[in-house]
């Protein structure tokens, strides 16, 4: 993945997750990664790589909201 690629990735995911009501912070420390993050508590509500999340992000977008809380 080039640089270019890696930042529009980034910007993609950042962007959903806004919408979504999150926030996405990088992982510093094993494991590696990101983090969607609540924005209220600041707690991680999911994490993994940036292609994992923005698959997860759509996934939730996409499916009704009763059918998440199943």
């Amino acid at each position: 993945m080039t640089v270019g690629t890696f930042e529009e990735l980034r910007q993609r995911v950042t962007v959903q997750a806004a919408r979504a009501g999150y926030g996405l912070k990088r992982n510093n420390r094993p494991p590696y990664g990101w983090s969607l993050i609540s924005q209220g508590s600041k707690e991680p509500v999911k994490s993994g790589g940036l292609d994992h999340l923005e698959n997860w992000l759509t996934e939730q977008n996409s499916t009704p909201e009763a059918e998440r809380k199943l």
